[in-house]
């Protein structure tokens, strides 16, 4: 039945004039894995009851699916190909072809500026464009509708700008939550697969179990490293639509204050909003599914350490909260050390090379302790590094002496994977508290600007009039008051005055009367 749909969709594409389909090069290597594996069992197995010709059958099929594999790569396209390979045709929003996998986009581009950039110039239709709901026009007119939903008041607007940016991005945003939780499930089913790989090894099982245990656990770290890159791409793209958004709506504001609210906002003012604060907003939501990840990150973890070390798991928590200030605090700095962070680590290693270069100097003169104290001091000076490990021996540690139990190896690598799936979390939780509270101020600012007070669009006409003497004018003001803000008290009071059309009218008057 297999071999027939092949046949069928490799005809059905050659009546069409294209090339063999991408799915069968996977079919292909997915048939080489399983003929691999279930003539590999034949030989462990194998009985002199068995006629020879069945081992034969066996080698042949193997040769004759790779040979099958080989050519139908050859007559695939490259792009298709690897990009079936990697993952299966996981488009991004709007794309045509190829896969949301950035190195796959820059691989698709290589190969267009290839074939055609020395020949004619590369038109834009040959490359992968990001959709059109990513363009600023598109994400401003998604904002704009969105606000003249929940704000009718144009003249004193009190803007909801969290509904109105979660009407902007939810759509790439949600993707981004789901793909995260993804990620979390692929992580924490890897300590499961993982201790099933170890009962197999130290027990009686066929060999074709331990073989799925190990695919699984390959597929579920690959899985769970795509869907990282994928929910990392589409918080950025969400980001990306809230920056376009929120600048072009700032601007535009900015066009339309009125003359009391624009006393409150120089212009220095405004582009720092437009720039500053926006970018926070914007930093907030690329890491924003840390906020809900993080917590079930620890909740998950902690009731699979619990399953395996009981009580002795709480351990993790004492040991994170004993180090979080500290960890917060170096994070706050990090930026400022790296550089020094990364010259410690380069003298540590010079300093590590020369003591096994000159190892017989060393010794000769008595050197060693010298040489080690200033390897440990280095060494010393990247200690915070070591939090991860730190849990580890101390969560064990508890283990053996409280519960009285031997640590078994499967108690212990599923504990340790655990463990390294908190680096993680614990990494990202103090910059993600940071963005946070930066975000709530950035937030309130952007608010407060929007929703100044704006200039009327139009002026309000008494369209059953019949004075046919007004014709000859283009502006007609009777007994007319004018103040700086609505709710001030008039300036220019009791003005009337007729501007013919086509003529120059200039009014002259004191600086600031109005």
């Amino acid at each position: 039945m297999t071999y027939s749909l092949v046949i069928y969709l490799v005809l059905l594409f050659r009546r069409f004039g294209y090339p063999h389909p991408s799915s069968v090069p996977l079919q292909w290597l997915t048939n080489i894995l399983v003929v691999t594996i279930n003539l590999y069992q034949f030989f462990i197995t194998y009985d002199k009851n068995i006629p020879i010709l069945e081992a034969v059958f066996n080698c042949l099929e193997l040769f004759l699916t790779i040979i099958a594999f080989i050519i139908s790569c050859l007559t695939t396209r490259y792009s298709e190909f690897v990009a079936l390979i990697l993952v299966l045709q996981f488009r991004r929003l709007g794309h045509r072809h190829s896969t949301s996998i950035p190195v796959l986009w820059l691989t698709n581009l290589f190969i267009v500026s290839v074939r055609s950039g020395y020949e004619t110039k590369c038109p834009m239709n040959d490359f992968n464009i990001f959709s059109k709901i990513f363009v600023s026009k598109n994400a401003y007119n998604s904002f704009e509708s969105a606000n003249k939903k929940y704000n009718p008041n144009k003249l004193k607007p009190e803007i909801r700008l969290l509904p109105l940016i979660s009407s902007t991005v939810w759509s790439t945003y949600t993707i981004a939550t789901v793909l995260a939780l993804c990620k979390i499930a692929a992580d924490f089913i890897q300590p499961y697969i993982l201790a099933k790989l170890i009962d197999f090894v130290s027990g009686t099982d066929h060999m074709w179990h331990g073989v799925y245990y190990a695919i699984a656990f390959c597929v579920c770290t690959l899985m769970a490293r795509l869907f990282e890159c994928h929910s990392n791409l589409f918080s950025m793209l969400a980001s990306y639509r809230v920056r376009s958004s929120l600048t072009t709506a700032i601007y535009k504001k900015m066009l339309r204050l009125s003359a009391g609210s624009r006393r409150n906002y120089t212009t220095g003012e405004i582009n720092n909003i437009m720039s500053v604060d926006v970018g926070e907003l914007c930093d907030f939501h690329r890491a924003a599914t840390c906020s809900y990840t993080i917590p079930l990150c620890f909740i998950i973890g902690e009731y699979i350490l619990w399953s395996q070390l009981g009580p002795s798991s709480l351990m993790v928590f004492v040991v994170m909260a004993a180090v979080f200030p500290l960890t917060s605090f170096i994070y706050k700095r990090i930026e400022k050390i790296q550089t020094k962070q990364m010259e410690l680590k380069d003298m540590r290693m010079k300093q590590i090379s020369e003591v096994l270069n000159n190892i017989k100097l060393l010794k000769l003169f008595g050197w060693e302790k010298p040489f080690m104290d200033r390897i440990s001091i280095t060494r010393h000076q990247e200690f915070w590094m070591a939090v991860p490990f730190i849990m580890t021996a101390v969560t064990f540690t508890v283990y053996i002496y409280a519960s009285g139990l031997a640590l078994t190896a499967k108690t212990a690598f599923v504990s340790v994977s655990v463990i390294n799936i908190f680096r993680i979390p614990i990494a990202r939780l103090p910059y993600t508290l940071s963005f946070f509270t930066r975000a709530i101020v950035s937030f309130r600012r952007i608010r407060k600007y929007l929703s100044c007070e704006e200039l009327e669009e139009s002026v309000e006409r008494d369209e059953r009039r019949d004075d046919s003497s007004d014709e000859r004018y283009a502006v007609c003001l009777k007994k007319s008051c004018f103040s700086w803000g609505l709710e001030e008290e008039p300036i220019l009071k009791d003005i009337t005055l007729n501007v013919k059309k086509g003529s120059l009218v200039a009014i002259v008057g004191r600086v600031g009367s109005g």
